[in-house]
């Protein structure tokens, strides 16, 4: 199976929450603004600078995690790093394809090119530039490019993971890759209730056998669905996940502070 990391995207939801931040920050001590918590009404950890430098320049990707999987040994590492890695330890995965774009993300760009171009075995890592006309025609493009190479694992399918999951493991990589379905675009989804249950940020709402729920980071797509263009109707599934590996992505500021809050309550210091 090929998996492909998504890491093209400009981060405008982290910069306008940056900004927003920033704004609250510099507001005069007559407006104060009540302190964001968590369903258990522990206060959300202020986000490190260098959290706000980087989302501020929508490079969200390049936000520093460390993996509860790894808790003992683990040094801190980009959360698109951690993707990868846990692709490329991954017994589903043969190949890993991360979709990036120079003018939306130019500093992930460089970061994964200079770490992973051609390495693993035999090569096995891809980077490939999309054009950054937006998720859906970045990924199609992708999803085509990959067919059209005939990179190693194609013909069991594409597993489509976002760059900003820093609690993907490889446990659930397996889990939601035994959900693939021949000749369908899968859509992986999580209840809306559990999603209001950490507090996520997630949009773009469907409804799957009349409960309300929202996209992840995580699609299985046959390549055989694909067509030469954009066009043409592709066979949709959804599938209902309620786990947090897959989730839990960094779409706001607000969002690294809930990890942050997570990995306290886990006994690990987020950097």
């Amino acid at each position: 199976m090929i998996g492909m990391v998504m890491a093209g995207g400009r981060g405008s939801r982290m910069a306008a929450s940056a900004a927003a931040n920033a704004a609250t920050t510099t507001t005069t001590s007559t407006t104060t603004s009540p302190t964001p918590t968590t369903k258990d009404d522990e206060p959300l950890p202020e986000s490190p600078p260098h959290a706000a430098d980087r989302a501020a320049r929508g490079e969200k990707l390049l936000l520093p995690v460390i993996s509860p999987a790894a808790s003992g040994a683990g040094a801190p590492k980009p959360v698109v790093s951690h993707v990868m890695d846990v692709l490329l330890g991954s017994d589903q995965i043969d190949t890993v394809v991360a979709v990036v774009s120079q003018d939306n993300a130019p500093l992930t760009r460089r970061m994964l090119w200079d770490k992973y171009h051609n390495s693993g075995d035999d090569g096995s890592v891809r980077i490939v530039d999309s054009a950054g006309a937006g998720y859906s025609e970045d990924l199609g493009s992708a999803v085509r490019h990959v067919l059209q190479s005939k990179y190693q694992g194609v013909r069991d399918g594409v597993l489509v993971v976002s760059g900003d999951m820093p609690l993907l493991d490889r446990g659930v990589v397996a889990s939601v890759s035994d959900r693939y379905a021949r000749g369908a675009w899968t859509s992986i989804v999580t209840s809306r209730e559990y999603a209001g249950l950490w507090g996520m940020s997630l949009e773009y709402e469907v409804v799957v056998d009349g409960i309300a729920c929202c996209y992840t980071g995580v699609t299985l797509v046959d390549p055989a669905v694909m067509g030469p263009d954009e066009h043409g109707a592709v066979p949709q599934r959804h599938v209902i996940v309620d786990d947090h590996r897959v989730a839990f992505t960094l779409n706001t500021v607000q969002d690294y502070d809930r990890l942050a809050l997570h990995m306290r309550r886990s006994g690990i210091a987020m950097p």
